[in-house]
């Protein structure tokens, strides 16, 4: 039975695009003529993906792990759309690549528009325009491997709404969704091209896990890709068009490399060439094993390393020379050390012959034959083959005692009995780790038996069996002494170590830690070897001793071997967590990140972005998920799925911190999919717990509870204590909040048992609260006393505990949602905390847990509950006693915090107050004097919202006289604001000295953006004082940096806008000068730039005030140029624009402003036009939004002075009318709050002069 034929679903790329269709109609040749449309297995998706798109959503999206015919389903899709609604097209876009722009995905899709090369506009935003008017409602748009990225959002954006478009992505997205599952069995064996099924056609199905372009490689034979040496770019570029590896070029020229080393052979890549190299000998098998694995063939997943592995490896493993086997085996162990694991799929198609060959390999004899199987049980181990590391034991251990070797043989045994252990044979376990130390007994030397009792105490450890454990790890330490083995020494004081702590013998464990530090001083660490450091470090650490730890790492920063110093820093991480200290913490994992990268150690670069984003998800969630979407990258790249699983279910935990629903629910799926497919029960059982503790927060109690029942019973399972306590109190949680309080008491009950039995103290103390609250839900009030005092003796057994303080406070972000309910929750965390004994540690543990929770709650913009655990904070550590030192951090922290509420609420002077007192602590102590600059500039931003422009002045020349000391400050940036507010209260003088001042300053520093600005505002000052000539220049000399950063920066906003706004200045003085013309062309240039930002950032209400203002400083051109009917329509456009940022926040004072603004130009351009009624009409909605602005804020003096001059304007006009009793009311009411302001500050000569001329006026209208 041959493939059925595929639909030829269109040319995704089309200059990739014969690779793609023969690679994906592989096989298709000599089939005859084609039959009807057929994909397979995907008939329901695609009715379900139809009927979303008739019912007019603008998008779908098509999600699906790669190879599973996601693109493939998204192609089919928009072809039948296309033959439902006639006249319409498909388009087609690739996003994938880290170089791909806005301006190329958009230039693509008006190709296959039909739109021609040459009637291409060259500028985005000309192209944008011309997609709008091009794409018809029948028309569709494809955006394969959509990803979020600014790209894709913008190129989201840019899509006109007469269009659909589909997606297809590996992430759930907010459009509706449907998923390109794995293929049915039957549908698998069909694509393969079989009659019926066979044990071999179910071992390659299950193989290819549903994957369709798995299937697909697979079906396609061994002469798949047989190539055309002539021609050697096409194979590669068809490979590289299947993504081996993630960056296309680099694979295509690997696989070139490949190609090449076959090429001197002769022969096409196929079984008959590998062949070939494998009778070259062993020698020359070895160099091209080499060059495979330089082209990554062996190490990525089954949809794409089946491309070439049954033509290069299949058919000549198993006839290759065993000592091939063995250099490949060896290969890959060295390579799965450095974090790029073997694939799983061909270690189980290959085992049957490659554990013969190694077997054959061992039994020859050599030297290395124990580091042959070390490394193969390396590869098995990172891929969690339990069952393959059983029979690499039995290998090694018959391949000894054919041998005569005890001593292999004692070996062989005690990883046998580890194995064992791990595969749940105890009985197993125990009978091969006493026979290792009999055969080691035997043999006589100290040095093995040692080796042999560490292995078997280890175990006895991990069963809990402590005292059989510290018996014989003892023994162990006499006889590695009595050797002179310190390296097996220091392995058994360190494991001696850690039963002592687990008997709560914490005198012998540390005097063991203490031998191990005087070993470790004789000795340097060295790149292969700086274990025994990094676990003192650790034993160190669970002791809660971090100081020691900390002291043990430092000879791995300055041992000069580069290596060491990330693995320290990663350490040192951790040390700082455990100290309170997570700004060093961060710094210390993000230097450690750098340090892999630069050393290129994938694995712990990985690992170091992990531990960084869970230190940083709390304050900074979507950062977070940065951190770990860059470690998923690397994981994908060294192929290891079980660490993939890993990440993406603690990005689903980052993703539901940031309130992110969708994501993180798509993140937590996938990491469950793959681990059930993998068989990783941790890793399954942690993304269940973060799915299960999401779903709870979104209400959905059934759901939680079953899918946090799953993951408790998991945990239970692989006996992991503190994740099955943390899982049984959600649970418990739940069951109380559905008054099930019976079950709750019942799992508490056991969670508590469960946490004394395994010494996890600070998980009893946390059950124990829970078991409290259930006992008294339950009418059981004698019980919940009990629990209650329990608790508190426990607490204060641990009140010196770092880990209890993380314990406590690491569940407060967990537990914190922005829905109901969360208030009780924060109640009951505090009661708990303050069931510690009362004194120093247990009141900044308060402290600490207020602190998150104002946090959590000002993330999720709840400003009153933030406000309220920030007065809580306030009132504790103010009566704790304001000499100590902790309490003065914790109260500056606590003013800076409620300062920030505050000015988010436009509170202004309460803000003011709070920062006022953050000063007075940091004048009061050395540790806040870094941040005194910071505290000036925030009060000087603050009073200067206000109109307090005196003093603002006083603090913004106080930051100066602070910052003139404090080295590496960037000073140029508060001589701008000590020149805006000269510029303001309209001393043209003082503001140009300030401004030239930040300009030399900012050159010194080579700082492009501030430049720029300042050289802008150089010019606005002799723009006003009339000298047009120096302005041009300045705004020239702006406008080359505008566009010099714009060309290093294409798509960074921030450098576009400087553009416009460059552009607008060089309008205004173009109008200035009534060169209108000119005038019109610079603010329609700034317009256009203005008009693309705010497509690709809808949401940005900045760029939305930008737009107003494009359109304002037009219509003020046509105005003056006597253009009534343009400068209305775009007074109207800059109104309609500035209304929908008042839409976006209805409390931004300064859009409702410049709507008024807006309102009293349309309204003299009305007058202009002899429209009284229209103009009377604005003025009136103008002074409506003054009044508003001026009750709301009666400090804040220029919205005062705004309310006098919509007065005014609107008495003006009704003078004109002849309406003149309103008039002098209106021009009163503006004398009378221009009396005011002059009363508030009598030496502002603005004021007094306004006032008289009010007076003038008042008099001439009642006359």
């Amino acid at each position: 039975m041959t493939p059925p034929p595929l639909d030829d679903l269109g040319e995704p790329r089309a200059r990739l695009s014969p690779a793609i269709r023969d690679a994906l109609h592989a096989g298709r040749a000599g089939l005859g003529e084609p039959g009807p449309p057929v994909v397979l297995g995907r008939e329901e998706e695609a009715a379900s993906a139809l009927r979303s798109l008739e019912s007019r959503p603008r998008g779908l999206t098509i999600t699906g792990r790669p190879g599973s015919g996601a693109s493939t389903l998204a192609l089919l899709v928009a072809r039948r759309w296309n033959k439902a609604h006639p006249g319409g097209r498909v388009a087609v876009v690739d996003l994938a690549g880290p170089d791909r722009r806005v301006h190329d995905a958009v230039r693509e899709l008006l190709l296959s528009l039909g739109v021609a090369l040459d009637a291409l506009p060259a500028r985005l935003e000309q192209q944008t325009k011309l997609l709008r008017a091009t794409i018809k409602p029948e028309d569709i748009v494809v955006l394969d491997n959509f990803r979020r990225s600014e790209v894709a959002d913008q190129l989201t954006e840019l899509l006109p709404e007469a269009g659909r478009f589909i997606a297809t992505a590996r992430l759930r997205s907010k459009t509706p969704n449907v998923t390109a599952t794995a293929l049915r069995p039957e549908d698998s064996l069909t694509l393969l091209g079989r009659e019926a099924s066979t044990t071999e056609t179910d071992g390659l199905i299950a193989r290819c896990a549903g994957l369709p372009l798995a299937l697909r490689l697979a079906a396609g034979g061994g002469d798949q890709f047989s190539i055309d040496y002539d021609d050697p770019i096409d194979f590669a570029v068809r490979l590289a068009a299947l993504r081996v590896g993630e960056a296309t070029g680099s694979s295509a020229r690997s696989i070139l490399k490949m190609l090449r080393s076959l090429v001197e052979i002769g022969g096409t890549a196929d079984p008959e060439a590998a062949g070939a190299v494998w009778a070259m000998g062993e020698a020359a098998a070895r160099q091209h094993l080499a060059v495979l694995e330089a082209a990554g063939v062996f190490y990525h997943d089954p949809a794409r390393g089946l491309a070439l592995r049954p033509a290069l490896a299949e058919a000549a493993l198993p006839d290759a020379p065993d000592g091939v086997v063995a250099a490949y085996v060896s290969l890959a162990g060295r390579k799965a050390g450095r974090g790029r694991a073997a694939d799983v799929a061909w270690l189980d198609r290959q085992w049957p012959a490659v554990r013969e060959a190694v077997r054959r390999s061992v039994r020859s004899g050599g030297p290395d034959f124990l580091e042959t199987v070390s490394n193969l049980r390396r590869v098995a181990g990172i891929l969690n083959r339990h069952h393959d590391l059983l029979v690499l034991d039995e290998i090694a251990q018959d391949a000894a005692r054919s041998r005569g070797d005890q001593r292999s043989e004692a070996e062989a045994l005690g990883r046998l009995a580890f194995d064992h252990y791990r595969t749940g044979a105890i009985d197993e376990a125990e009978a091969a780790a006493g026979e290792a130390v009999r055969r080691a007994r035997a043999v006589g030397d100290p040095v093995l038996l040692a080796a042999q009792l560490i292995r078997a105490s280890k175990l006895a450890l991990a069963r809990r069996l402590f005292d059989q454990a510290i018996s014989g790890l003892e023994d162990a330490v006499h006889l590695a002494r009595d050797g002179g083995d310190v390296p097996l020494e220091i392995d058994a004081l360190l494991t001696a170590a850690d039963c002592y702590r687990h008997v709560r013998n914490v005198e012998d464990a540390a005097g063991a830690l203490s031998r191990v530090r005087h070993l470790l001083a004789d000795r340097s660490p060295t790149e292969d070897d700086p274990g025994p450091w990094t676990r003192l470090a650790r034993s160190y650490l669970e002791l809660d001793l971090p100081q020691e730890a900390f002291q043990t790492l430092v000879p791995l920063l300055g041992d000069g071997t580069p290596a060491n110093a990330p693995v320290a820093l990663e350490l040192i991480g951790e040390v700082m967590r455990r100290e309170g200290d997570r700004s060093e913490a961060v710094r210390a994992l993000s230097n450690a990140v750098e340090l892999y990268r630069e050393h290129g150690d994938e694995a712990g670069e990985c690992r170091s972005l992990v531990a960084l984003a869970k230190l940083t998800v709390e304050d900074d969630p979507l950062g977070a998920a940065v951190h770990l979407d860059q470690a998923l990258d690397l994981a994908r790249r060294s192929a290891d799925l079980p660490h993939q699983a890993r990440i993406w279910s603690e990005l689903g935990n980052a993703f539901a911190a940031g309130g992110e629903v969708a994501e993180a629910m798509s993140a937590f799926d996938y990491s469950i999919a793959t681990a059930r497919e993998l068989g990783d029960l941790h890793a399954l059982a942690l993304a269940l717990a973060g799915r299960g503790r999401l779903v709870a927060r979104l209400g959905h109690s059934a759901d939680a509870l079953a899918t946090l029942g799953e993951s408790f019973r998991l945990f239970e399972s692989l006996g992991a204590v503190q994740e099955t306590a943390a899982v049984s109190r959600d649970v418990a949680d739940l069951l109380i909040a559905e008054g099930s309080a019976d079950r709750a008491v019942d799992l508490m009950e056991q969670a508590v048992s469960r946490a004394r039995d395994a010494d996890d103290l600070p998980s009893e103390l946390l059950n124990l609260g829970l078991l409290a609250k259930a006992y008294e839900l339950a009418g059981m009030g004698e019980d919940a006393r009990q629990a209650q005092s329990r608790a508190r003796r426990l607490a204060g057994r641990l009140s010196q505990r770092s880990d209890v303080t993380e314990a406590v406070l690491s569940i407060v972000p967990l537990r914190l949602a922005p829905s109901g309910g969360s208030e009780a929750v924060e109640r009951d965390l505090l009661t708990l905390v303050e069931q510690m004994t009362p004194g120093e540690p247990a009141s900044v543990r308060v402290l600490q847990m207020h602190w998150r929770a104002a946090v959590t709650a000002f993330r999720n913009e709840d400003f009153r509950r933030s406000r309220h655990h920030l007065d809580q904070l306030v009132e504790l550590a103010s009566g704790a006693g304001a000499d100590r030192l902790d309490m003065r951090s914790m109260l500056f922290t606590a003013y800076r915090g409620r300062a920030d509420v505050s000015a988010a609420t436009g509170e202004y002077e309460a803000a003011r107050r709070d920062v006022e007192r953050a000063l007075a602590i940091a004048r009061g102590g050395p540790e806040e004097q870094s941040e005194m600059l910071g505290l000036y500039l925030q009060l000087g931003d603050l009073v200067a919202r206000t109109g307090d422009l005196r003093a603002a002045e006083n603090y913004y020349r106080s930051a100066l006289e602070f910052g003139d000391d404090t080295e590496g400050e960037d000073l140029h940036g508060i001589h701008a604001r000590l020149g805006d507010l000269a510029l303001s209260q309209g001393d043209l003088k003082a503001a140009d000295a300030r401004y030239r001042q930040a300009l030399a300053l900012a050159e010194a520093r080579a700082d492009g953006r501030p430049i720029g600005l300042y050289l802008r505002q150089l010019g606005d000052i002799a723009r006003r004082a009339g000298r047009a000539r120096e302005a041009t220049q300045f705004y020239q000399r702006a406008l080359d940096i505008a566009r010099g950063v714009t060309a290093e920066a294409a798509d960074d906003p921030n450098a576009l806008r400087d553009l416009y706004v460059t552009l607008a200045a060089l309008g205004q003085l173009s109008r200035d000068v009534e060169d209108y013309r000119t005038a019109v062309d610079y603010f329609r240039r700034g317009l256009e730039i203005v008009e693309q930002l705010t497509a690709a950032l809808p949401g940005e209400a900045t760029l939305r005030s930008d737009l107003a203002a494009a359109h304002r400083g037009l219509a003020d051109t046509y105005r003056e140029a006597a253009d009534w009917d343009s400068a209305v329509r775009h007074y109207r456009e800059a109104l309609s624009a500035g209304e929908s940022v008042m839409a976006l926040d209805p409390d931004d004072v300064q859009a409702a402003r410049e709507v008024s603004i807006t309102h009293d130009s349309l309204a003299l351009a009305s007058a202009d036009r002899g429209e009284i009624a229209t103009a009377l009409d604005h003025y009136q909605q103008s002074l409506e939004i003054a009044e508003r602005l001026a009750a709301t804020n009666p400090g804040n003096l220029l919205l005062q002075r705004d309310l006098v001059i919509s007065h005014q304007n609107l008495a003006q006009a009704l003078s004109t009318q002849g309406s003149m009793a309103q008039a002098r009311r209106h021009m009163r009411m503006a004398l009378d709050v221009a009396v005011r302001l002059s009363s508030q500050d009598p030496l502002n000569q603005d004021y007094r002069a306004i006032v008289a001329t009010l007076e003038e006026r008042v008099s001439g209208l009642s006359g």
